[in-house]
């Protein structure tokens, strides 16, 4: 995909999201709700805060293709709606480049070595599922994404855990979040698919919580397949510059 071509994709999943910064956070929102998740709320958000519609970020990080291969260093740059649930990313690597994209319950990888070759093209409803997870995996950076509504509710686990089940588009998503004692969230667990036909357990870890725009978000995060053979490590990732409702996606 060329620039030209991720940005045609970008404005698209902007059209199909509304504005939804009109509604504000309450406590009331997230009464009879598990523990560990009131105490994230209650940490992440104020009183009053405008929920979030959408999303840019930059992050810089590191990449490693296969448990076997060294870690090589990536940039990237990520865009997400809420209302409508949805991102675009767009991330380089040494020799080659790659975009991930769920728009409009619709998911896609592809990755082309030196920007020519095209090397994977991923599409299908093991694509749109694993897509969709990242979304929800990628959540704590936009946390009103993740109060109570239509398609997302939460069951309790324990003082430290619950469940999430999320649905979008004929997809049903389950994982666990785990929360620690001051109310962040730590890691997320789910299975995932892990090529075409593979549900493989499937980690984030989440760590550097600081204040942004009256948000509590990580700023670090790291991604791993828990293999039978043991964890593999794929992604980590720092993020270094994060907007929120922006008037225009490619503002500068």
């Amino acid at each position: 995909m060329s620039r030209s071509q991720f940005e045609k994709t970008v404005t698209k999943l902007f059209s199909l999201s509304r504005d939804i910064s009109s509604s504000l956070y309450s406590c009331n929102q997230i009464e009879g709700l598990p523990s560990p998740v009131r105490r994230y709320f209650n940490y992440a958000l104020r009183e009053n805060q405008p929920f979030i519609s959408s999303v840019r970020l930059k992050h810089g990080g590191e990449f490693r293709p296969h448990p076997n291969l060294k870690w090589f260093s990536i940039k990237g740059e990520e865009y997400f709606t809420v209302e409508n649930p949805g991102f675009c990313w767009l991330g380089k690597i040494p020799l080659a480049t790659a975009t991930d994209t769920y728009v409009d319950g619709k998911g896609n990888l592809k990755v082309k070595l030196l920007s020519l070759i095209k090397f994977i093209d991923a599409r299908g409803k093991e694509t749109d599922q694993g897509e969709l997870y990242r979304w929800l995996a990628e959540a704590p950076w936009f946390p009103t994404a993740l109060l109570p509504s239509e398609r997302l509710r939460w069951e309790a686990v324990d003082d430290s855990s619950a469940k999430i089940i999320f649905s979008d588009k004929g997809l049903k998503l389950e994982g666990t979040f785990y929360f620690n004692g001051q109310g962040q969230i730590t890691v997320f667990k789910a299975k995932r698919y892990m090529g075409k036909n593979e549900l493989v357990n499937w980690s984030c870890y989440y760590k550097d919580y600081r204040e942004v725009n009256c948000l509590q978000i990580p700023l670090c995060g790291e991604v791993v397949w828990n293999l039978d053979a043991g964890d593999y490590a794929y992604g980590r990732f720092k993020i270094e510059k994060i907007e929120y409702d922006l008037p225009k996606v490619f503002s500068g």
